[in-house]
This record gives C-alpha cells, sequence and structure tokens, in this order.
C-alpha cells in the first residue's frame, strides 16, 4: 500500500515530465521496437562505426588509441565525439556484450530516448525551481525535449547527449544562487563533467557560456544577496572546476589533437559559415514544413533542413509570444518573472541574430576579431540556446492564458474565423495546383487547422471542474499531435541487422587483407550526398542497403577495409596537407603516388554519382623500407620531392629506388647501389603498435605509413626509445643500420595519463570535500 502511494505521489509530482516521455515515445519507441537503427548521415558513418570499433579493442584487451582503418592510423581515444568516457555510452558496450554490432546500433535509439526524457525532467524541475506553474512545467518540458531543434538531430547523438544536460546544469546553478550555501554542489559537478564527455564541444562552450551570463544576470538581479555574489561565485567556480577536471580523461587528448589538427588556429571562414541560420526559416516557427520535409522527400528549402529546425507546435508558440506580457507590462508583485523574461528574450533574441551567422554583419565581425567565435562552424547551432529560452518563455507564457474578454474576445473570434478560412483557401490553391511547391499550401493549411483549434480552446478556457479537466485533456492531446505531424519523417531508420559483420556483400568483402581503398574528395562526396545522402531526400530503404557496400568512410570500420579517407571533424594537420595535395594531383599522378602508398582501389562517381572501382594493383604495404632519404626544408618541397621521384619510377617501380624524405635536420644514410638488398618482415601490428625485422646489406630509412602524431616512440633493437622523425611529408620513419634489426614503432600516451592523474585527483578532492561537508553536520563529539 505504502509503495503504491509513492508511486501515485511520484506521478503526481512529476507528471509533465512522464507526459512528455511519452510524447517522445510517438517518435522513437515505435522503431526502437521494431529493432531498428538509427541511420542517416553521422550514425552510420561515425558513431555506430566507432562504438563498434571501441568494443572490438576493449574486448582485445587494448585502450582505442588509434583508427587503423581510416587515414593511415587515425587518432580515435582523442576524437571528441567518440565520447569513449561518457558513462551512460557505456550502456552500448553492455549490448555489445550480448548482441554485438546489431545491438550497439540498437542501443542508440535507446540512449537517445532516455537522454531526451532527462531533458525533459530537468526542465521541468527548472521551471518548477522559478515558481512556474504545473501546466507550464509541461509546456517547458515539451518545447525543449520534443522540439525540432532535437528530434531532427536524432543522428546527431552526441548533441543529443550534450543538450540532455543543459536544463540540468541551470537548475542546480539556480538551486545555488537560491539556497547559498558553501557545500559542494554536486549537481553542478556531474553536470559539468558529464556534459563534457558527452561529445559535442559546440553545444558543450554554447551551454557553459549561457550558465555564465545567467548566474550573471540572476546575481546582478538579486537585491537581497549582493553581498554574497563574490563568495557565491568562487564556491560555483570551484564546482564548475572540479567537472571539468573529471572530464579531463578526455578533454587533454583531445586538447592535444586540436593543437596538431587542421583546427589548430582557427576553423577557415567559409567552413565556419557553412549552415548559418537561413532567416526565411523563421517562418517555420509556425509553419514547420513550409520548404517541405526530406522524410518525404519534398525539402527544397536552403541548406541541411536539421541545421535550421526549430518547431516546437503551435499552442506553444502563441503562449511564447503571451510571455511578452510579462516583459511590457508593470507587475509589482512579480518583478522576478518580469526580470527573467526580460533576459529570456534578449538571450533568444541575441542568439537568433548570432544564428543567422554570414547572413548579418555580426557574426562575422566577431569571427574576425573576437576570440573564440572562430573555433566552430554552423552558427545555427546556437539556436539552442534560443529554443533553451523560448521553452521556458512558453511556460511563463501559459500563465496569460485565460480566457478573452472585451477586446480581445472580439479578435479572438475574428482570428478563429480566419484561421478557418486560411485552411479551406489552402485546400484550393492545393487542388487549383496554382503553387510549384506543394509544400507551401499544406503548410498554410495544417497551420490554419492548429490556429483554429487554438481559438476554440481560448473561447472555451476558464471552465471549472470536469469539464476543466476534459478541457486540460484535449490540449494536451493538441500539442502531441501537432508535433506528430510536423516531425513525421524526420528522423530515418534502419534494420539493426545492416551493422552485423556478416551483411556486407561485395566484391571487396572476399579479399580484406589486400584491399587499401582511396576516394578523391569530390568523388566521394558526389557518392555520398548526390546518391545516398541526399539532403532534400532521406530516401528509401532500398537504396540505404547499398551504402555499406561502398565502404564510405567511417563505415568501411565495420568490415575492417582500410580507407585511406577520414570524416573525423579533427584531423591531423599533416594527414589534412597530405590528402589535399594527393586530391588535387592530375588523374594519373595521383594513380601513381596511390600505388607508392599500397592503395589498391581507386573509387570514383560516374555520371550517375555510382561508385566505379579502379583496381591498381598494388598491394598494402605497412612498413617500406629505402636505401636513402633526402632532406626538405617544408611540406611543399618534400611534396615537390617525392612527386619527382614517383612520377620518374611509374614503370617497373620499387620502393627501393626511392629515396625517403625526410623534414627534420638527422643523420642521413648516403645513396647507395639501387641494387641493394632488404627483407622486411612484420612480427606484430596492432592499432598502437607494430613490430618487424629488416635485414638489409647496407644502411637504409624505414618508414612506417602511419600518419605522423606526437606521443609514438621508436626503437632499434632493444636501444634507446627516439621520436620518429616526420617522413614523406605525413609518415613516421628512423635511420636503420645495416644488418639484421628489430624496430619497433609504440605510441605512448603521456596525455592521456595526464588526463587519467587530473581526473582522478579531481574526483578525490570532490570525495574529501564530500566528507568534510559530512563532518561538518555531525555533532562535535563525532567528528573525525
Amino acid at each position: 500500500m505504502c509503495l503504491v502511494v509513492k508511486v501515485r505521489n511520484f506521478t503526481n509530482t512529476n507528471l509533465p515530465a512522464i507526459y512528455t516521455s511519452l510524447v517522445l515515445g510517438l517518435f522513437l519507441l515505435p522503431s526502437i521496437l521494431q529493432f531498428q537503427s538509427l541511420f542517416w548521415g553521422t550514425p552510420a558513418l561515425q558513431f555506430i562505426p566507432w562504438r563498434i570499433f571501441a568494443f572490438e579493442e576493449i574486448s582485445k584487451g587494448r585502450i582505442p588509441f588509434f583508427n587503423p582503418y581510416n587515414g593511415m592510423n587515425a587518432p580515435f581515444l582523442a576524437n571528441y565525439q567518440s565520447a569513449l568516457f561518457y558513462p551512460p555510452g557505456w550502456l552500448l558496450f553492455v549490448f555489445g556484450i550480448f548482441g554485438g554490432n546489431s545491438l550497439i546500433a540498437w542501443g542508440f535509439g535507446i540512449l537517445n530516448y532516455l537522454h531526451l526524457v532527462w531533458a525533459a525532467f530537468g526542465m521541468m524541475l527548472l521551471a518548477r525551481a522559478l515558481g512556474i506553474s504545473k501546466f507550464g512545467q509541461t509546456v517547458s518540458a515539451i518545447v525543449f525535449a520534443c522540439s525540432q531543434l532535437l528530434i531532427s538531430r536524432q543522428g546527431f547523438i552526441s548533441m543529443i547527449w550534450t543538450a540532455a544536460w543543459f536544463p540540468w546544469l541551470i537548475l542546480f546553478i539556480e538551486k545555488h544562487r537560491q539556497n547559498y550555501s558553501q557545500k559542494i554542489n554536486r549537481g553542478v559537478i556531474l553536470c559539468a563533467g558529464f556534459m563534457l564527455l558527452a561529445g559535442h564541444a559546440q553545444w558543450s562552450a554554447y551551454q557553459m557560456s549561457f550558465a555564465a551570463i545567467w548566474w550573471i544576470w540572476r546575481c546582478i538581479t538579486d537585491q537581497s544577496k549582493r553581498t554574497l555574489i563574490i563568495t557565491q561565485s568562487l564556491y560555483l567556480i570551484r564546482d564548475v572546476t572540479l567537472g571539468i577536471g573529471i572530464a579531463s580523461i578526455q578533454l587533454i587528448p583531445t586538447a592535444e589533437l586540436l593543437f596538431n589538427s587542421q583546427r589548430a588556429s582557427s576553423v577557415d571562414y567559409e567552413l565556419a559559415m557553412t549552415y548559418s541560420f537561413w532567416p526565411w526559416r523563421l517562418l517555420t516557427v509556425l509553419l514547420p514544413n513550409l520548404y517541405g520535409n526530406p522524410g518525404a522527400g519534398n525539402y527544397w528549402g536552403y541548406g541541411a533542413y536539421w541545421e535550421d529546425a526549430f518547431y516546437f507546435g503551435v499552442l506553444p508558440a502563441v503562449l511564447l509570444l503571451l510571455s511578452l506580457r510579462s516583459v511590457f507590462r508593470q507587475w509589482k508583485k512579480d518583478v522576478e518573472t518580469k526580470q527573467l523574461a526580460i533576459f529570456l528574450w534578449g538571450c533568444a533574441v541575441v542568439s537568433i541574430v548570432l544564428a543567422m551567422g554570414k547572413n548579418t554583419p555580426i557574426f562575422p565581425f566577431l569571427y574576425h576579431y573576437i576570440p573564440g567565435f572562430d573555433m566552430f562552424q554552423a552558427p545555427a547551432r546556437l539556436m539552442l540556446l534560443a529554443v533553451f529560452s523560448f521553452a521556458l518563455l512558453a511556460g511563463i507564457g501559459s500563465n496569460y492564458w485565460i480566457k478573452p474578454e472585451g477586446k480581445r474576445l472580439y479578435w479572438t473570434r475574428l482570428g478563429t474565423a480566419g484561421s478557418a478560412a486560411i485552411a479551406l483557401t489552402s485546400i484550393v490553391i492545393y487542388r487549383m495546383g496554382s503553387v510549384e511547391k506543394d509544400s507551401i499550401p499544406i503548410a498554410f493549411f495544417v497551420l490554419g487547422i492548429f490556429l483554429f483549434l487554438y481559438g476554440v480552446l481560448s473561447l472555451t478556457n476558464g471552465m471549472q471542474g470536469v469539464k476543466k479537466k476534459i478541457w486540460i485533456l484535449i490540449v494536451f492531446t493538441f500539442i502531441p499531435v501537432d508535433l506528430y505531424i510536423s516531425n513525421n519523417g524526420i528522423i530515418p531508420w534502419i534494420d539493426a541487422n545492416f551493422f552485423r559483420p556478416d551483411y556486407s556483400i561485395s566484391l571487396a568483402s572476399k579479399n580484406n587483407n589486400e584491399l587499401f581503398v582511396y576516394f578523391p574528395e569530390q568523388d566521394l562526396y558526389n557518392i555520398k550526398f548526390n546518391k545516398f545522402l541526399k539532403f532534400s531526400d532521406f530516401g528509401n530503404k532500398a537504396t540505404h542497403y547499398e551504402l555499406r557496400k561502398n565502404f564510405i568512410p567511417d563505415i568501411n570500420i565495420i568490415d575492417h577495409i582500410p580507407i585511406l579517407n577520414n570524416f573525423d571533424p579533427l584531423l591531423p594537420s599533416h594527414y589534412v596537407n597530405f590528402m589535399n595535395y594527393l586530391d588535387n594531383l592530375p588523374i594519373e599522378a595521383q594513380k601513381a603516388w596511390l600505388r607508392d602508398l599500397g592503395i589498391s582501389v581507386r573509387v570514383s562517381a560516374n555520371n550517375q554519382n555510382e561508385a566505379i572501382l579502379e583496381h591498381l594493383q598494388a598491394g598494402s604495404k605497412a612498413v617500406v623500407w629505402a636505401n636513402c632519404a633526402i632532406y626538405s626544408e617544408d611540406e611543399n618541397n618534400a611534396f615537390k620531392k617525392m612527386d619527382e621521384q614517383i612520377l620518374a619510377q611509374v614503370t617497373g617501380y620499387s620502393h627501393q629506388n626511392r629515396c625517403a624524405v625526410v623534414l627534420e635536420k638527422t643523420d642521413l644514410p648516403k645513396t647507395s647501389d639501387s641494387n641493394s638488398y632488404a627483407s622486411v618482415e612484420t612480427i606484430l601490428s596492432t592499432p598502437q603498435q607494430i613490430v618487424v625485422d629488416i635485414n638489409a646489406d647496407t644502411e637504409g630509412w624505414v618508414t612506417f605509413r602511419r600518419s605522423w602524431f606526437p606521443g609514438w616512440k621508436l626503437r632499434i633493437d632493444e636501444g634507446e626509445a627516439l621520436i620518429p622523425v616526420l617522413t614523406d611529408a605525413n609518415f613516421m620513419g628512423i635511420s636503420v643500420p645495416a644488418g639484421k634489426h628489430r624496430v619497433e614503432l609504440f605510441y605512448f600516451p603521456t596525455v592521456f595519463y595526464i588526463g587519467l592523474v587530473v581526473s582522478t585527483i579531481s574526483l578525490v578532492l570532490w570525495g574529501l570535500l564530500e566528507l568534510q561537508n559530512t563532518n561538518d553536520a555531525l555533532p562535535m563529539k563525532d567528528r573525525f
């Protein structure tokens, strides 16, 4: 009986979040229950292959520091979006134990759903802490967790995981302000740490920035605790710092990769401005599919649908506008709500303006002159802050949704009739076919219907008793129906068995050991985005099932097919320069380079954007011996020297006829007889280590075809561990004396150990502070 009472009390107290969880289930649970997996874009090409690879490596007892299947051994653990140290993500490894690849892929849908539910509970509690009614709490939870901003981004796993902690972070910061205490704030520590481990640096930075601004504004407007602002702020900084420290096991390796990546100084301007919010998409606050929907195959708007998507329902949008009454009316009894509404509207407007990126002169100015604005691409993602603000404002606005009287009654009746007219006119226009894009009259028809229903609900507002409950039930049936119609089809799914190891049937799958694949960049783009992953149309599953057979990076990881290309967000700068040079070579020269690299298959696109495989008859060579080496003062000169040698020996080519090109002044072997002999035998090869036995009749140079990156060491026989020399503009090499020698290339993860130490110290400090808090709470005789 007691349990029943507890369940009933929990349900009544948390009804807004429970209701929102059910609404979220409309979008995700039907496909999850059919054992389907998220698919389109990044799930198939990044997150799922990454997690499968990590599971395989951990199962072999290895930490997955490097991915050997892309980019000549690319940094993996340091890849921030892999989120290997994010505790909720470890559930996927449990799935892998019981169901392998398929269950890992399926598990991403489960985790996304749970994160959205977590976001709904966080928003509900935040709204409650701000004094918003239970009705408003429900609206706020729906606007944030069920908005197109998050629903349409289900494939961007790290964004969903990161955003789920946003309302909780603000909640615990607000609690810290309301209840001054020097005690450790567990919520702030956990939210900061988990958010930073969730894998999306851009949204983490935005959320942290918003939290700082929130804190400053709330402290400034809090008249009662101005003398405590500095002390409170220091304690809050302490807790956030502990959260950052706990996440250091991921942050420090990522920082090393960033400093050695193509984004070390900044993101290129054109790339940074990619996916600037299209101003015309502001119309979709009421007309979500005005420009079509890729789920229906009719999207014709600018850019990617999901980057500008932020629709959260007609009724919540109207309630959002009603919150303006709190801004412009003088409420002497509720000054705090007025101040909060002003702050949220200010944040929303600023966020939208900045999200427009290159469409206004403001963001470009900030990019050029304010540090930090040049670190990320896609300014449209700043809409996260606007939608978060809108969620709370819609909750505030629900307090002003009352039965209209006087002039408001007249305008409500007129608006309701006008909405019906909009719907009828849209039907006529659609049937006449007088508009080129069918999505326009359909969008206005849906808007007219929903505005008409809102008008009817407004006119019937104010009922009491059972009628009031029925009215509320209708309201909260109206909202999910609206969201379901607008979001229908924008989450692409596929059978989770698509990711099974034995699924792929292709000519390449029979000879994995002999394969090494390369895609020219433009051909890769055409195959990927003009055939399989069109921005205008999510396509049909029959087409999707062909994707894996083409080994588009990084789905090749599942089949253990090495590919020279890489799709990771951060790439070592030497590798990027190398690939840019290779991609811009004439075709025949490019093929000569590919043979030199041991690339066996070059994949190009025909006029129908179908993949055409060209076999180059070159076996993959992970280790290359040359009887000489030459010095180059910079990368450009190195490319030139390599080019001269490779093209001079297109016919009858042999690695022993070419000198390695070294970008560091060191002792170089002298040029010897071109007929000199050397045998290279690989003894051990893992992503973190390669051991070879070399028997050469002259001194020479050994090049390991793995992209240069800090932390790698080379050892000859039992000698001292040396730092590899940057060789052939991207790889690692060392001079080897004549005779028989064992050469070992291994990775020593210094920054990982530093991050581990910092995280451990942070956890210990947290534990000590918890003990201090517990001790302070005890009577004097019971303290330590």
